[in-house]
């Protein structure tokens, strides 16, 4: 537990409180960024955004009042409120790099204060998200405020939930709980009160834009979850800002770590080049100086990182999306930086603000276009119930006849699609092991010596450390790249698969149907099957189901923690079929995001002496050692395993929930036809017309 007697007696405690003492109300006093502050009347895209989900979730709440709802009403209701809460937001940008690259200074710079020390993010050890005042939910009124959270954290994108948020409050009240909690200067035991974020609300024009989430540094080795910070904040961020120091730019772990970012960044459509999103900044630049020297530096910088990427990749990425990943492009997402300069940082925050201008209202449109489908849909099934319950108001008898005819045949469907399930298992099981088998060829390829000494000569590596991490760097990818089109390839069966078991309980309900002459069903079984699916302890291959239903997978991805944009622009049509979906895959975790801490273990250890002559071959044989010292093959194998056994996971919890709705639908038919009244019915389907009535009103706000 947090002892404050041993937090108030820690030396230069004082200092470091003096020095944090004034962040946030002098914060307040500061005059705005004078880039932030330029075409401010664009900030009005963001803001839309702000008053339609207030708007939306006003209206909801207000339906939610009505104590008249049956729960399958009140559902659907809460349905519509988690895509308003978790979709419509602002896009998140957070800010990555090493410790000690500059990410406050930069935070200071983008916010328009000075007044943040710049010993704070370097100290960080949770992630802190900075949002404008505006955004503080009415039940708070403070300017920080420490969360807790369950063994996934706490879910910002909730914190204007009442309840939810009031729950998993640790501390609220000034800066000084960011020295309490979010710093480095004790290891705090707060055992399952244990911090998960800081929120900070302050007042600055880029957060009327988006929120800016301060992450801690990664790669310093002396706090493992600083590292998973790192991760898990660009798995929910639209956009990230990437810092690497000038006079080290792209060496070691920054290559791996900006290249487990880009494989999960959301992909944009529309902006005419590849990674928009993404800034990668060398930051300090001024400790080079010369303009040309520092453009050398990011060439080579970026140079090192392309190459570290197989050719084939950049091209699977060219024809899924219709751009050109190459060296040229890739190299243009890259600025010096340095706060000191308006004119070196120009270029970025001119290109950023362009960004952010375009964002919210991306968000917004993809959020409105969800939220139709999801209210036509609902329409649909209660316009289905409403025909049912008027049948069996006009003749009972007949319609009893024929829910008879559909309870008889209700054993066999079962048999038939517990076979199926059996079968979908034996399928996984199989894809699983081919994709292991597939593997461990690839892998013998990779690592086969000539083929590294061929890859040492194609990309013109030398043998000094650099190179060989630069090789590590190169071989990592090249697996990682491999086993991902692996799975590409046995994902897309899966899917099929499964809709084909969908398909097929389908057909058993309408074959029954038809055999009771016309029996009106309204039961949704995709819906149902997904709705179950997301409920899953994992998911693993059923997060690409979900993404190939276009809008309404959408939403499915967001509740599994998804940003934004993967969320909702995650489907065919935008990514290119099954490889773009994978990447969206990606932000949720799996086998594609396998390799940075086996690089960077790797890369740390694997130099050695080189002979002048025969290096290459020793070099090829000393990092396959490397390799195989830390059990690589097998890491990746435990990868192929994990997402396949959680497909299994996430389609049985789907199938559970699909066999338990249908019984209960068949078991709630039949109690309205033996035993509710005329008049019961009646205002049954006097409560649906009025739902009816108020998505056509919610959808007329959209």
């Amino acid at each position: 537990m947090f002892d404050p007697k041993k937090f108030l007696n820690q030396k230069n405690l004082k200092k470091q409180f003096d020095k944090l003492s004034k962040v946030i109300d002098e914060t307040k006093e500061i005059a705005v960024s004078r880039v932030f502050e330029k075409d401010i009347e664009k900030t009005l895209n963001a803001k839309s955004i702000r008053q339609l989900r207030l708007d939306l979730l006003a209206r909801i709440n207000e339906l939610k009042k009505d104590r008249e709802w049956d729960d399958t009403t009140m559902k659907r209701i809460r349905d519509l409120e988690g895509v308003v809460r978790k979709s419509l937001l602002k896009p998140k940008l957070a800010i990555v790099g090493m410790s000690d690259v500059g990410k406050s200074h930069l935070t200071n710079a983008l916010l328009g204060t000075s007044k943040i020390p710049s010993d704070w993010s370097p100290m960080t050890s949770i992630n802190i998200y900075i949002k404008h005042i505006e955004d503080r939910p009415d039940f708070f009124s403070d300017e920080v405020i420490i969360f807790s959270g369950g063994q996934d954290g706490f879910d910002v994108n909730r914190v204007d939930e009442r309840a939810y948020s009031e729950n998993c409050v640790l501390m609220r009240g000034g800066e000084d709980l960011l020295i309490t909690y979010a710093t480095r200067m004790s290891e705090l035991d707060v055992e399952e009160n244990e911090a998960k974020a800081a929120v900070v609300y302050l007042d600055s024009p880029i957060l009327e834009r988006c929120d800016i989430i301060d992450v801690p540094g990664f790669g310093t080795g002396d706090r493992e979850s600083d590292d998973q910070y790192a991760q898990e904040s660009r798995q929910i961020a639209d956009l990230v800002l990437y810092m690497s120091v000038s006079n080290a730019f792209m060496r070691g772990t920054d290559i791996s770590f900006l290249k487990s970012t880009i494989d999960t960044l959301p992909f944009i459509e529309g902006l005419g080049r590849p990674l928009q999103n993404l800034f990668i900044l060398a930051s300090q630049s001024h400790i080079i100086g010369d303009e040309a020297k520092v453009n050398q530096i990011l060439d080579a910088g970026m140079r090192r990182f392309y190459r570290s990427v197989p050719e084939e990749e950049w091209a699977s990425h060219s024809n899924a999306r219709g751009l050109e990943y190459s060296e040229a492009n890739i190299r243009k997402r890259c600025h010096p930086y340095t706060t000191n300069d308006e004119e070196t940082r120009r270029s970025f925050e001119m290109e950023l603000i362009k960004v952010l201008d375009v964002l919210p209202p991306l968000i917004e449109e993809q959020t409105r276009n969800t939220l139709k489908d999801m209210i036509e849909d609902q329409r649909r099934m209660i316009e289905r119930e409403i025909r049912q319950h008027e049948a069996i108001v006009s003749d009972r008898k007949e319609y009893s006849e024929r829910l008879y005819v559909l309870e008889t045949a209700e054993p066999g469907r079962r048999l038939n699609a517990r076979r199926e399930r059996q079968e979908i298992h034996r399928f996984i099981e199989g894809l699983k092991e081919k994709d292991i088998f597939r593997f461990r060829q690839e892998y013998a390829d990779v690592m086969d010596t000539k083929k590294i000494v061929n890859q040492i000569d194609e990309a013109g590596i030398k043998k000094d450390e650099e190179g060989q991490n630069a090789l590590v760097n190169l071989i990592s990818n090249d697996l990682r790249f491999r086993l991902n089109q692996a799975l590409e390839i046995s994902t897309e069966e899966f899917v099929e698969k499964v809709d084909g078991y969908v398909a097929n309980f389908e057909s058993d309900i309408e074959i029954a149907s038809i055999g009771s002459n016309g029996l009106n069903v309204s039961f949704n079984v995709k819906n149902v099957f997904v709705g179950g699916a997301v409920g899953a302890v994992a998911f693993g291959g059923m997060a690409a189901y979900a993404a190939a239903m276009g809008n309404l997978g959408g939403y499915i991805l967001i509740a599994k923690g998804a940003g934004i944009l993967s969320a909702l622009g995650l489907n065919v049509g935008i990514f290119g079929g099954m490889s773009g979906i994978m990447s969206g895959v990606a932000a949720i975790g799996g086998p594609i995001t396998l390799g940075i801490a086996l690089t960077a273990v790797i890369g740390f250890s694997v130099y050695m002496a080189l002979s002048a002559t025969a290096w290459k071959e020793s070099m090829a044989k000393g990092i396959r050692k490397s390799f195989d010292k830390e059990d690589a093959e097998k890491q990746f194998v435990v990868g192929i395993t994990k997402y396949w056994d959680d497909t299994r996971i996430g389609f049985d919890a789907g199938a559970d929930e699909l066999e338990k709705e249908w019984r209960l639908y068949i078991e709630n038919m039949r109690a309205e036809i033996d035993g509710a009244e005329n008049s019961e019915i009646e205002k049954q389907i006097e409560m649906l017309s009025r739902h009816e009535t108020n998505l056509s009103a919610l959808k007329s706000m959209l």
